[in-house]
């Protein structure tokens, strides 16, 4: 499997990503059957070619169980890769820096972690920037650089400056 850079995995996270304008609905978890979790999943364009995808996972009972996960395909491999995942309040320990914690968090694709042979993203940060599954949507789409697709027409009259 190939190591992804420091460098090439800012550079996926800054590549600004083109939802569609339907996005919301697209995005809408649904019950997989026999599980105890909703989930979704949308693969979607950055500007500079690469391809992404949105999982999105919830568990129906407990709240404060979830996942937003950031996705990439390496189109020299056709790997698979988890880049971020924002996660919901549970307990995590970082395996290298041997801390521990019971919170909201994120996981970030490093490469220090893919050399030691573990889980491409899983060093985790607490965060105090969302305490629900839909404000994780939202910071995850902004932190990401996730931008609606917008008609022709707005696309022309922004080369004007208008819009």
């Amino acid at each position: 499997m190939t190591i992804l850079t420091d460098n090439e995995i800012e550079n996926l996270f800054a590549e600004v990503k083109i939802l569609p304008k339907d996005y919301p609905k697209k995005l809408k978890t649904k019950v997989k059957s026999g599980q105890q979790h909703e989930e979704q999943e949308l693969t979607i364009q950055g500007k500079e070619g690469h391809t992404f995808a949105i999982v999105l996972r919830k568990n129906k009972i407990d709240f404060l169980d979830f996942s937003i996960i950031l996705r990439y395909q390496d189109y020299r491999t056709g790997i698979w890769y988890n880049l971020a995942r924002y996660n919901g309040k549970h307990f995590h320990t970082n395996t290298l820096e041997k801390n521990s914690f019971y919170d909201f968090h994120i996981h970030m694709a490093t490469q220090k972690y893919q050399e030691a042979g573990l889980r491409i993203e899983a060093y985790a940060k607490v965060t105090k920037t969302y305490k629900s599954f839909n404000e994780a949507v939202d910071v995850f789409l902004k932190d990401f650089n996730f931008q609606i697709e917008l008609p022709e027409s707005a696309t022309t009259l922004k080369n004007f400056g208008g819009g």
